[in-house]
């Protein structure tokens, strides 16, 4: 709700931004670890549970009661009225989607950055496509965005 404050002086905004997003990002790593914990003890073998440990895994594997956990996260997120708070936990929890499905993330980013674009003031949308980014790098790693950006 922060961000979105008329009254914030410009020149405190990026430390705002910075404080904020840290704690976000905090936020997005304790529930993206109890999913997967969740996982992993739900897990029908020990292949499936050494596959969860790792980034790259397939949805698939996952046990039903860690997607559900995953769902009821975004269920809430959904809940919060005002845009920009909505906004930033959804964000924050995006790494948590692979739980569900791998091949939904260009279909996220897309409405993720089509909702950025209705914000009025500039330095708020600026800095929440920025935080977007951010997470998109997270998702899909620094190399294999280089590497899509390259080919």
């Amino acid at each position: 709700k922060m961000l979105g404050d008329q009254g914030l002086p410009r020149q405190a905004y990026p430390s705002v931004f910075v404080l904020l997003t840290e704690t976000l990002d905090t936020f997005g790593g304790l529930v993206f670890t109890r999913i997967r914990d969740k996982a992993i003890n739900g897990a029908k073998n020990k292949s499936s549970a050494a596959q969860l440990r790792t980034n790259e895994f397939d949805p698939a594997i996952v046990c039903d009661d860690a997607k559900e956990t995953c769902r009821n996260w975004f269920y809430k997120t959904a809940c919060i009225r005002e845009l920009l708070p909505r906004l930033y936990v959804e964000m924050s929890l995006l790494r948590c989607y692979r739980f569900l499905s791998a091949d939904d993330f260009p279909r996220l980013f897309g409405r993720l950055a089509s909702i950025i674009r209705g914000i009025g003031d500039p330095i708020t949308a600026l800095y929440a496509r920025a935080y977007l980014i951010r997470q998109a790098s997270a998702v899909y790693g620094d190399s294999a965005g280089r590497d899509r950006a390259y080919a």
